[in-house]
């Protein structure tokens, strides 16, 4: 439940605030009206000796009877005109949180609105600045053959040396898949602390025949995507 703050001639309160308060008067009214009903139940009760048993020492006669229920009957009607009001008054409340709901939402909407803005120019700003891949050279690193006759394989390693359109360079290093002919694979790369996305045609001459099978060169080149 809301806590009600000191009541005093100088109170200042919000929209918020006054919405609270509301809510709480509607609260502790239906407490009290809570009250009213379970105090009927018990005179009830009481007269006919279910609250506390043999309390009027004799059965409650006719007239007794019937004043007890006119009397409950009309603190039921009471009740009742009380319900409606309450139920009046919650409308108005609820009318009153809505409203000052939707205030807070549209202010809302247009600080989101700014910020997009804002992030929107911060993005197109980075993306003009990127750097990008200009050429590719290779370098055989090892050759990496093993096996004979014509089971002899080789997986040679590759240093990949990237010039970038800053001046800067970047190396990767790739690594083929047994092969004992020249082969060409392309390698997708991701180079620098930008992580700049490359794709690279790498070719790998093979040269001798079977013992003597080797990796004589290595060339590489952008694939056309990248050029």
């Amino acid at each position: 439940m809301p806590n009600i703050p000191d009541i005093n001639p100088e109170i200042d309160l919000d929209r918020d605030s006054a919405s609270n308060l509301l809510l709480a008067s509607v609260a502790l009214e239906e407490i009290g009206l809570a009250h009213m009903l379970n105090a009927g139940a018990e005179e009830i009760q009481f007269l006919l000796g279910t609250l506390e048993a043999d309390a009027l020492g004799k059965p409650p006669t006719l007239p007794e009877l019937l004043e007890l229920n006119n009397s409950v009957n009309h603190m039921i009607k009471k009740v009742i005109e009380k319900e409606m009001i309450l139920d009046f008054k919650l409308d108005d409340i609820i009318e009153l949180a809505k409203t000052s709901s939707s205030t807070t939402t549209q202010s809302t909407t247009t600080t989101q609105s700014t910020t997009t803005t804002s992030t929107q120019s911060t993005t197109t700003t980075t993306t003009q600045a990127s750097r990008s891949v200009v050429s590719v050279e290779a370098e055989l690193a090892s050759q990496n053959c093993s096996g004979n006759g014509a089971s002899r394989m080789c997986s040679p390693e590759v240093t990949l040396t990237f010039a970038l359109s800053d001046g800067d360079t970047e190396e990767a290093t790739v690594q083929f898949n047994p092969i004992n002919i020249t082969t060409t694979v392309g390698f997708h790369v991701i180079i620098g602390d930008d992580d700049i996305e490359v794709d690279v045609d790498v070719t790998a001459v093979i040269a001798g025949s079977n013992n003597t099978t080797y990796v004589d060169s290595v060339s590489a080149s952008l694939a056309q995507d990248d050029i």
